[in-house]
């Protein structure tokens, strides 16, 4: 996608690698690794990257239970199908498929971002949103706990 991308490769990339990597640990086979990654490019593909924030919490909350779905998706042989949007049939080429998505489809996204951040007015109030995933497995359950906060500071 390179260096820089407009679409949240935190949330991609690394959910993406986190789902084919569920189903290798619960004993899934290549083609279910290969249904997780399919799943995932489905799922959480062109979700927009709009610089290092608050809500990137949430972001990665998003990539990481569609990673835990896309994952059970995979290991009872459910992929998505090659008509569905960008998914392809083969899990290379939906990486392919990502990528050119990233730097084709999405090149003006960045000067958008921009443009619309500017023409916000400042923020009196800022919010902070934190959350904390903790994700515990054993042989045959994975089990996830979050801790969420919300905290609101006033500038006076």
């Amino acid at each position: 996608m390179g260096k820089l991308s407009p679409m949240c490769t935190c949330v991609m990339a690394s959910s993406t690698a986190c789902s084919a990597a569920l189903v290798y640990m619960f004993g899934g086979n290549k083609e279910q690794i290969g249904y997780a990654i399919k799943n995932m490019t489905g799922t959480v593909t062109g979700m927009i990257c709009d610089g290092g924030k608050v809500g990137c919490s949430l972001k990665v909350t998003t990539g990481t239970v569609s990673a835990l779905l896309c994952a059970k998706a995979a290991l009872n042989n459910a992929p998505l199908k090659k008509s569905d949007g960008i998914v392809a049939k083969t899990p290379e080429k939906c990486i392919q498929n990502m990528a050119y998505l990233s730097k084709v489809g999405m090149k003006d996204v960045d000067t958008t971002i921009v443009e619309i951040m500017e023409k916000k007015k400042s923020v009196e109030n800022d919010l902070r949103f934190y959350c904390n995933i903790y994700i515990f497995s054993s042989i045959n359950r994975i089990t996830f706990r979050t801790n969420c906060t919300l905290t609101k500071s006033l500038t006076l």
